[in-house]
């Protein structure tokens, strides 16, 4: 289930997926022709939008497939391209802390 014969690896920073580590997990290829879209994944991923035009590639597990994929039941039952609905982006992060936590909020200060 990962495209083509190449190694894969996940483009959201800290995880360390890669489709020899998890063998059995999808790779789902991150937009490359719809910018906009593309920059939105990026984003979403806490990352800059890489000016070449390399292909990246994002983990099944920073998505539920099961709302996110607009051909989920046909996928798999009879497997095929994966279809991402239009406005979903890697939204499942465990590698990532929260933005909104800083170093200052979590320490407290001696008296």
């Amino acid at each position: 289930r990962v495209y083509g014969k190449q190694n894969k690896w996940c483009f959201v920073p800290c995880c360390t997926s890669t489709s020899i580590s998890t063998p059995n997990k999808i790779f789902i290829r991150v937009p490359r022709d719809d910018f906009e879209r593309k920059k939105r994944w990026f984003k979403a991923a806490r990352r800059d939008v890489p000016k070449s035009k390399s292909e990246f590639f994002c983990w099944e597990d920073h998505f539920n497939l099961e709302e996110d994929m607009e051909n989920y039941t046909r996928f798999k039952l009879m497997g095929g391209k994966i279809l991402m609905k239009q406005d979903i982006v890697p939204h499942i992060s465990n590698c990532q802390p929260d933005r909104k936590r800083t170093a200052s909020s979590t320490l407290t200060r001696p008296n």
